[in-house]
């Protein structure tokens, strides 16, 4: 138990966003940050979206299930998606790096919000059945 809470913290600690960083995200409405994360906690995060990947049975199609198109494609598609919301099983990959990512992206949002650059919008917040 207390690895996990010990993990917990270890992918809360993303780091602060660089000046240069919020200077281009005001100028071109986007920034790639790099090693926002650490590349163990982004480790984690990947192998938690494989054991949820594993646990769901879902594969990435391309087309329409309503209209019966939906099928695999890897001409159009090569990529898997493995959703967090709705929630997966709590057996599935998980829950504390699920729950750890919520509240590094709530954190995120927040020095967004306090980020002396005019033009940002409000964000709402990341709403997950985490929270």
């Amino acid at each position: 138990q207390a690895s996990e809470a010990c993990r917990c913290v270890m992918i809360l600690l993303a780091r602060p966003l660089r000046t240069g960083e919020l200077e281009r995200l005001h100028r071109n409405r986007y920034v790639v940050v790099p090693d926002w994360l650490t590349r163990a906690q982004t480790g984690r995060l990947q192998a938690d979206a494989v054991a949820v990947d594993a646990d769901s049975g879902f594969e990435s199609a391309v087309g329409s299930v309503n209209f019966g198109t939906a099928r695999v494609d890897t001409d159009v598609r090569r990529s898997r998606q493995c959703s967090i919301y709705p929630p997966p099983r709590n057996a599935a990959g998980s829950v504390t790096e699920r729950d750890g990512l919520v509240s590094a992206v709530n954190g995120l949002r927040r020095e967004l919000e306090a980020a002396a650059l005019p033009a940002l919008p409000r964000l709402p917040p990341l709403e997950t059945g985490l929270n």
